[in-house]
């Protein structure tokens, strides 16, 4: 899982909503961005397409995201907080990742309002069954690959062999002295900058490439850069779009995940001075943002489509300390810290009232007010009549519009639920449980070519309340330490404060529901079966393997 960057497209709707004024949308989903790896954070990172952007638009300084990559995900395309929908990171043959059935995904509603719907990217939205597809969940066209990740040049995922036997350690996919899930098996990894010393995946490891029902034809992209790869699809669908019609794409993108298997050219872009691992990480943001450019320049070429635009931009969690920055702030992916869950994001496009162009907006807003936000931009009721008939959680949104145009000066919203262990409330934010990365990284970062936790010896306990007679509870106050310096748990004078947080998150606690609730809705994750199907029935590429469910 990774990363997430998110644009999101939408057209104004005015309170009487035609066809031709529903809003265009179009989401773009960044893996694993660091906060530190974009140009508005760092002058030395290379992005003037984000920037440019950014600039014209409003950033979004509290955008909250979670810590890792599905259960951004699936709060994106739910509406509802990961502790309300899933919290898993499974694997692809895993029954638990994604979101159920009967929650009603956000292309779903908008085909009620007669959109035009398109998915090109990473998935990860859970794959086991035929019904959880992207296709079966309310998209006219899918095209991307299944699960978490994968090599960005072969297009192959530690998984199966194409004996159809598991093969689930990254240790058998790295080569001696290198480590596949970081820096893509380049030989040798102190030196390598070009494609031709990326040493793929095995041809023994299954392929992940799917398009609409059924596998991709892998052979036409066999070697072709991820995001060469994606860009050119994109560009293609928006160049046949009517744009009389409104258009929802989501396009979560491969980049910038590992492996960090960056195109010469762009390593080439910055500094030798530069350890290499920094220049190949940044260089990894440039490629993204330089496609990031044409795939706008592609909607400003259709008439009276970009005026009509709103843009969203944002990453699906913090960048991983293994390849990412996120300074000055605490911790990355697979923490609660800030530099896990606040991600670098803004909007952008016509749609942005001159008066607001150009600020920061500090009001808190979580990724799951996307969809409420959206549907009640496209004229739609946001509430899930599909869920609430068969007793699933509501949906958590909140409509940011009126926060976005400058209707209302302040977010409507006053807390953010991390996860199951952590909450916000307020300039206050508690966390329990163990919180891995707990460090800071620096403007220089990553300092080698590790591939692990580097602070994995000395996590935060915080505690947890399960535990009796333990202190529990790590507080912070946000508004005055932003990177999380000073724990006040253990000051006397924030005693009453730790208590307000301690009930404010049992009582957030109580209302957990995950999509393995009872856990014998999901069966065990058992990579046999998956792989043995797609050997026999897929030609050696993953897909589903169980009945609809």
């Amino acid at each position: 899982a990774g990363t997430v960057v998110l644009l999101l497209l939408l057209v104004f709707a005015a309170p009487c909503i035609t066809s031709a004024s529903k809003p265009h949308i179009l989401f773009m989903l960044a893996d694993d961005l660091g906060r530190y790896n974009v140009g508005w954070n760092n002058p030395d990172a290379i992005t003037p397409n984000l920037d440019s952007l950014r600039k014209e638009g409003i950033a979004l300084e509290r955008h909250y995201v979670y810590q890792f990559c599905s259960p951004t995900r699936s709060s994106l395309m739910s509406g509802r907080y990961p502790i309300h929908v899933q919290e898993s990171n499974g694997p692809y043959w895993s029954t638990s990742t994604g979101v159920p059935v009967n929650m009603t995904f956000l292309p779903e509603r908008l085909k009620e309002a007669n959109y035009a719907t398109h998915h090109v990217g990473k998935w990860h939205l859970g794959s086991a069954a035929v019904d959880k597809l992207a296709i079966n969940r309310g998209f006219d066209s899918s095209f991307g690959f299944l699960d978490g990740m994968e090599d960005h040049y072969n297009h192959r995922m530690i998984g199966c062999n194409v004996s159809g036997d598991p093969s689930i350690s990254f240790n058998g996919a790295s080569l001696n002295g290198t480590n596949w899930g970081c820096w893509g098996n380049a030989i040798p990894i102190e030196s390598c900058i070009d494609l031709s010393c990326y040493k793929n995946l095995s041809s023994s490891i299954m392929h992940d490439l799917w398009r609409n029902n059924g596998p991709a034809m892998v052979e036409q992209y066999d070697g072709v850069f991820s995001q060469d790869m994606y860009e050119a699809e994109i560009k293609k669908i928006i160049g046949a779009h009517d744009a009389t019609k409104p258009l929802f794409f989501y396009m979560p993108f491969q980049l910038t995940h590992s492996p960090i298997q960056t195109p010469k050219r762009f390593v080439e872009m910055y500094n030798s001075s530069l350890f290499l691992g920094q220049r190949k990480a940044f260089g990894f943001v440039t490629a993204l943002d330089e496609s990031i450019g044409r795939i706008v320049a592609s909607v400003k070429e259709k008439e009276n489509m970009w005026e009509n635009t709103l843009l969203l931009f944002t990453a699906d969690n913090g960048g991983p300390l293994e390849t990412m920055t996120n300074y000055p702030f605490r911790g990355g992916k697979f923490s609660d810290f800030e530099g896990g869950t606040r991600a670098a994001a803004f909007v952008s496009g016509g749609l942005i009232p001159a008066n607001r162009r150009g600020q920061e907006e500090h009001g808190f807003i979580h990724l799951a007010d996307w969809l409420v936000t959206v549907c009640t931009l496209a004229g739609l009721d946001p509430k899930d009549k599909r869920a609430a008939a068969t007793g699933l959680p509501a949906v958590d949104g909140m409509d940011m519009w009126p926060l976005l145009s400058g209707q209302n000066m302040t977010s409507p919203r006053t807390e953010i639920p991390l996860s199951h262990a952590s909450l916000i409330s307020g300039s206050w934010k508690i966390m329990t449980g163990v919180q891995r990365y707990n460090t800071w990284t620096t403007q220089n970062w990553p300092p080698d070519f590790d591939c692990k936790d580097r602070n994995e010896s000395s996590p935060l306990r915080c505690g947890a309340p399960t535990n009796p007679g333990e202190q529990w509870g790590c507080l912070f106050n946000l508004d005055e330490d932003p990177h999380e310096h000073d724990d006040l748990a253990q000051n006397p004078a924030h005693k009453h404060d730790l208590e307000i947080m301690q009930k404010k998150l049992l009582n957030m606690a109580a209302t957990v529901w995950h999509n393995c609730d009872p856990p014998s809705v999901c069966t065990p994750d058992q990579p046999q079966e998956c792989c043995e199907h797609a050997h026999t029935k897929c030609g050696d590429t993953m897909c589903p393997f169980q009945s609809d469910n």
